[in-house]
């Protein structure tokens, strides 16, 4: 970051004049079709194809389904290629508004706009960086459309866009690519390490790989025994489920999937609540570091771990705190909590009457096999590595997050000139 504030100049309470064209003057704008899916020929082909909740990522790099060249041929669906910006013009949630820039050539359905530049006058970065950081006035474009909501052609090509000079265009797009770029390694990396951390788990635990030795009925290794989940914890709570009172500032209180980013606690949007409210909730016990927390109501099954840095905070009911005992530890726990068995264990015994949720006595229920204590003990010695990387990347991603978020936008209005 010091780096890139080397080559900016700072300028106080004054935006430079932009010469502003709309998007249909700068830009080639269409949109794309999806092939006939009762057609089985149509599909899971080799060519890639976009739907527009894909554009939840950043860049596009591969796509969720394929199809094939009969399907090409045989629908509307039209080829968006490397460096062109697409944006989502339907979608549930938030996914209507949402940008990504392409880095591969993709066919494209009906519910996404693809922006091709022309490069003469507007480079493919800074335009996707300009329309990624107008995604409230995008929404707000379309909710004035239609009661349903949509981001049709022709008010795509109305939208305004500061046209800089090329040099300053490329600029700002390779400062907020590489931005972006460092964030994508470091999530890439995260996978990667807790890949390999389930990997780990499942060939020691689960298929018994190098176990020689079995009991006399031969099901399971020598030595280990079947236990379950509330035998290994000597703490297993749920949040509040009295909803208390929230205040501007205060103690942090999470209440969902969206506070669990997995493996970290994310108190960005958290609420707050009173010394007196976290008080009456935490009467007989308390959140520690390395306590692992679960979602289980609404979204189930994310996990996220403790840090020995975070604040005090306290939680909703949606939310189960497990911690372990002697016989196991966190890093174990986690891995357990985020293997295949367990996860098809939840949604088997989900209480599905009204929201989706799953009680604390059916969670403490889960069987397994417990293994000695020593191969415990050697597969947490490696996984603790991990996950202290993991969770180090996670602050420097929700760091240069940060710094995107501020620096972007200042880019784009010249309060901050390259």
């Amino acid at each position: 970051f010091p780096k890139i504030l080397r080559n900016l100049v700072m300028k106080s309470n004054q935006s430079q004049k932009n010469n502003k064209k709309l998007l249909s003057d700068v830009c080639e704008i269409f949109s794309g079709g999806t092939p006939s899916t009762k057609n089985k020929e149509y599909w899971n082909g080799d060519i890639p194809w976009l739907s527009s909740g894909e554009t939840r990522n950043t860049f596009i790099i591969d796509t969720e389904k394929k199809i094939t060249e009969q399907g090409v041929k045989n629908s509307s669906t039209k080829l968006a290629k490397k460096n062109d910006v697409i944006i989502a013009s339907a979608g549930q949630g938030h996914t209507r508004g949402q940008v990504s820039l392409c880095l591969i050539d993709t066919y494209v359905n009906q519910s996404t706009i693809v922006l091709r530049s022309n490069t003469e006058r507007i480079l493919p970065k800074y335009l996707f960086y300009n329309l990624k950081y107008r995604y409230s006035e995008l929404r707000q474009l379309s909710d004035s459309h239609s009661s349903r909501g949509s981001l049709p052609k022709n008010l795509i090509s109305d939208i305004e866009i500061p046209v800089l000079s090329l040099i300053k265009q490329e600029k700002i797009g390779k400062i907020l690519y590489e931005l972006d770029l460092k964030i994508q390694n470091l999530q890439n990396q995260n996978r990667i390490l807790e890949k390999i951390g389930q990997s780990i788990f499942k060939s020691l635990f689960i298929n018994f790989d190098g176990i020689t030795e079995w009991d006399k009925v031969g099901k399971i290794p020598k030595g280990w025994h079947p236990t379950d989940l509330k035998n290994v914890l000597s703490l297993i709570k749920d949040g509040s489920h009295n909803p208390p009172k929230r205040v501007e500032s205060g103690i942090p209180f999470i209440a969902g999937a969206s506070d669990l980013k997995h493996f970290i606690v994310d108190f960005s949007n958290c609420s707050f609540i009173t010394n007196d409210g976290y008080n009456e909730i935490h009467k007989t016990w308390k959140i520690k570091t390395n306590d692992i927390l679960l979602t289980i109501v609404g979204t189930i099954g994310n996990v996220a771990i403790v840090r020995d840095d975070d604040p005090i905070f306290s939680l909703q009911r949606s939310i189960a705190v497990l911690r372990s005992n002697e016989k196991i530890d966190y890093a174990f726990l986690f891995f357990l909590l985020r293997s295949y068995e367990f996860e098809k264990f939840l949604y088997a015994n989900v209480n599905r009457t009204g929201q989706p949720g799953i009680y604390l006595g059916v969670l403490g229920s889960f069987e397994f096999i417990l293994p000695p204590s020593p191969l415990i003990k050697e597969f947490s010695k490696t996984t603790k590595i991990f996950i202290y990387k993991i969770q180090k990347n996670h602050s420097s991603i929700t760091n240069l997050k940060n710094i995107h978020s501020t620096l972007g936008p200042k880019l784009m209005s010249g309060e901050i000139r390259v």
